[in-house]
């Protein structure tokens, strides 16, 4: 088993199943990794949750960055509510060197909102209610996720 770093996207991903839970312990390798807590919007991780005598000092952690010239995807998110297994992978978006959004891909589209709490899929135009609090559901035709808002 090797290292990861978790993540914590804000405002949290809501669960797609039970529409009442929000999807927690997102995971990514990359180049750095160090069991690192990284929030999304902020310049360094916030945390390292691990023994205390084995964590960095927090003002080491303070200068880490995430290697926005990578590539990076966060995965591996499950339901606080009822263990659902979040089933898409999201890449991360950057604005210079801090993780604000997710990009899109084969399997994640952004969606116009058509009206109040309703996104319309730019695949196949079916359109699906928001559930409260939720800004991401998945279109069960196309097997993608449509998250509201622009990129």
């Amino acid at each position: 088993m090797g290292l990861f770093d978790y993540f914590e996207p804000d405002p949290p991903i809501g669960c797609l199943k039970c529409k009442s839970g929000v999807v927690r312990g997102w995971q990514c390798k990359h180049s750095e990794h160090a069991l690192f807590l990284w929030r999304q919007g902020y310049i360094s991780p916030v945390d390292q949750p691990i023994d205390e005598d084995c964590k960095i000092s927090d003002e080491v952690r303070s200068r880490k960055r995430l290697p926005c010239d990578e590539e990076l995807s966060i995965y591996g998110g499950d339901c606080d509510s009822c263990g659902a297994l979040f089933p898409f992978h999201l890449d991360l978006k950057f604005t210079d060197v801090v993780w604000t959004g997710f990009t899109e891909g084969k399997s994640v589209k952004y969606a116009a909102e058509i009206e109040d709490g309703w996104l319309q899929c730019p695949e196949c135009m079916n359109a699906f209610e928001l559930a409260h609090h939720h800004f991401a559901v998945a279109c069960s035709d196309c097997k993608i996720l449509l998250i509201q808002g622009n990129p």
